[in-house]
């Protein structure tokens, strides 16, 4: 019986997606802080609502 939610191609391809993500988060961060703080803060609030 198979007892996993996902087979191994779907975790992969989750995994992919969730590291991809994070990456783009980081580097939205990154271009926040380098530009202008109240772009920074429009990111931030686009990020959390």
């Amino acid at each position: 019986m198979k007892t996993r939610l996902f087979g191994k191609k779907e975790e992969a391809l989750i995994l992919t997606l969730i590291s991809v993500v994070q990456t783009l988060l980081l580097s939205s961060l990154r271009k926040a802080q380098g530009s202008v703080e109240e772009d920074g803060v429009h990111i931030l609030t686009t990020m959390i609502f």
